[in-house]
């Protein structure tokens, strides 16, 4: 159902803010199509602005965030992690998962998937012990090169206990193991001596963390 002030839609059925029409103010300013009113804070009037787009990041890109200069307010998607939204004053530190600082503020989790969402729930009642799935990205290695896939694994520090096994798919070649390679925990393969490459034919891995 489409959004409407009066008779101009502000939201049309498809909700593409493209096809927002201008709206006239009190004041006498309108706004032009594709802008919406921004709020500028309690006893000043809103004015007019242009919908800000969200920078969508690979969950391996996120250390991109930290090179980046928003403005206040300005919005980012991460992979495996969910929305976020950019602080100018904050002073949250950096945990490479809800929180990604720059020289002038930080980026903070604000609408996690739910992946997310159960690992942290997960984490809680046990002790910080946990099991997450994970979808298999690695598809082989030569012999003797290592191949890696970092994931997300909120609260697993270095010195806790990762396992990590196959719960789909057919067989494989090669070693797989847990390696932390700061600031993320990562799935590593290890190509076998053979003369072709290591096949990898697992859909999913089942990652344990047990705190130490």
């Amino acid at each position: 159902m489409a959004i409407k002030v009066g008779s101009c839609t502000v939201i049309d059925d498809t909700r593409n803010l493209a096809n927002v029409c201008s709206i006239s103010l009190v004041s006498g300013n309108q706004g032009t199509s594709g802008q919406v009113l921004q709020s500028q804070g309690t006893g000043q009037p809103s004015t007019w602005a242009t919908v800000s787009s969200i920078t969508n990041f690979e969950y391996n890109s996120r250390n991109d965030l930290r090179t980046t200069t928003p403005s206040d307010g300005a919005q980012a998607f991460v992979e495996d992690l969910g929305y976020f939204s950019f602080n100018l004053a904050s002073d949250e530190p950096d945990d490479d998962e809800t929180s990604f600082r720059n020289a002038t503020g930080a980026w903070l989790l604000t609408a996690p998937i739910w992946d997310t969402i159960e690992a942290f729930n997960a984490f809680e009642p046990n002790g910080g012990n946990y099991s997450l799935e994970v979808v298999n990205q690695i598809v082989g290695a030569s012999p003797g090169n290592c191949v890696a896939q970092c994931v997300s694994l909120p609260g697993a520090a270095q010195s806790d206990v990762v396992e990590i096994y196959p719960i789909c798919g057919g067989c494989y070649n090669g070693t797989v193991f847990m390696q932390y390679n700061s600031p993320a925990w990562c799935i590593m393969m290890v190509g076998t001596a053979c003369s072709c490459a290591s096949a990898l034919n697992v859909c999913k891995w089942k990652i344990h963390v047990q705190k130490v």
